[in-house]
């Protein structure tokens, strides 16, 4: 898990849209992680990430200054990392601990080898944490637990859920990429694309025989008209629950509507023969 997410910071120093921005820890697991991603850190880079082949710059110093200028306003504790050389196009790798919400690394999208620990207390509060922000890209859930997956699935939404990794499902041929509300619309990759960029368009061609059968549209609308038009216009129950549980009564009672269109119609072609009799 924590090499996992010191990588991601570091995919073309974070310019990949779907880096991760901030962790949501149990509070009491703070130091665990901290501990984790330092070994990490000395694991890869063991003579620091300034001098290293193996650790790239910010596209530009203006680029350099801006994720520099996040790290120097933050009040969080700096685990590692921290300072930059803008004019060189370098900000190292920068843990950030007990971030709070309202934190500069918490404003936006950084784009930058930034990761800030954000201790929660609960699952509730970090599902209302990510709720209380504009939906995400890509959200990443660390954990074992089915019913915890679960929970968090159902509770929140963004563009791509991804359980225990980072980043791997903008790689995965079968799935459809894109995001949710203000992380964007739509999907591509392969066949999502096409039918991203596909437009749809209704056709209906009514035979003319079929005129007879919704004689309730035309004036006058007598009574048995109106009952036709309610039955046939009343909103479609759907054949299951919330839980996508079949139900048969509502089944049955999508067949009503119909039911009482035929008879409406059979009524009327009686009516009709009488007269001509």
């Amino acid at each position: 898990m924590a090499k996992t997410m010191e990588y991601t910071p570091l995919d073309e120093i974070a310019k990949v849209c779907i880096s991760p921005d901030y962790v949501l820890i149990p509070r009491a697991h703070q130091k665990d992680l901290a501990d984790a991603l330092r070994q990490s850190y000395e694991e890869f880079w063991p003579s620091g990430t300034h001098e290293s082949a193996s650790f790239g710059r910010i596209v530009n110093p203006a680029s350099a200054k801006r994720v520099s200028g996040y790290i120097n306003e933050s009040k969080g504790n700096i685990l590692f990392g921290g300072v930059s050389e803008p004019d060189q196009c370098f900000v190292p790798l920068t843990v950030l601990t007990d971030v709070a919400k309202t934190d500069s690394t918490m404003q936006e999208e950084i784009f930058g080898p930034v990761l800030s620990i954000v201790p929660v207390d609960s699952l509730d509060e970090a599902i209302d944490f990510v709720n209380e922000r504009p939906q995400p890209l890509a959200l990443y859930v660390f954990t074992r637990d089915a019913r915890y997956k679960e929970k968090v699935a159902r509770n929140t939404r963004s563009g791509a859920i991804v359980f225990n990794d980072t980043m791997m499902h903008g790689t995965a041929p079968g799935l459809p990429f894109g995001g949710s509300g203000s992380s964007g619309y739509g999907q591509y990759h392969g066949k999502w694309g096409f039918d991203t960029f596909t437009h749809y368009r209704a056709s209906l061609d009514n035979p003319s025989w079929t005129d007879r059968f919704v004689q309730f549209r035309y004036p006058p609308y007598t009574e048995w008209k109106v009952v036709a038009a309610k039955a046939v216009l009343s909103p479609v129950v759907l054949p299951f629950d919330k839980d996508g549980k079949k139900t048969y009564l509502k089944r049955l009672q999508q067949c009503v509507p119909v039911l009482i269109l035929i008879a409406a119609v059979l009524y009327s072609r009686q009516k009709y023969q009488a007269r001509l009799s």
